[in-house]
């Protein structure tokens, strides 16, 4: 039972930590497209 919850919670952090990569990626992109139109 612990082994399968330490397996639960590794792999619910690597999805976090993609979602994290991600939402930072979209964020760059938004923040550069919001440059561009203002310059």
């Amino acid at each position: 039972y612990i082994m399968d919850a330490i397996r639960v919670y590794a792999s619910i952090g690597e999805i976090i930590n993609t979602l994290k990569e991600v939402l930072e990626l979209i964020l760059k992109t938004q923040f550069f497209k919001l440059v561009k139109l203002n310059v």
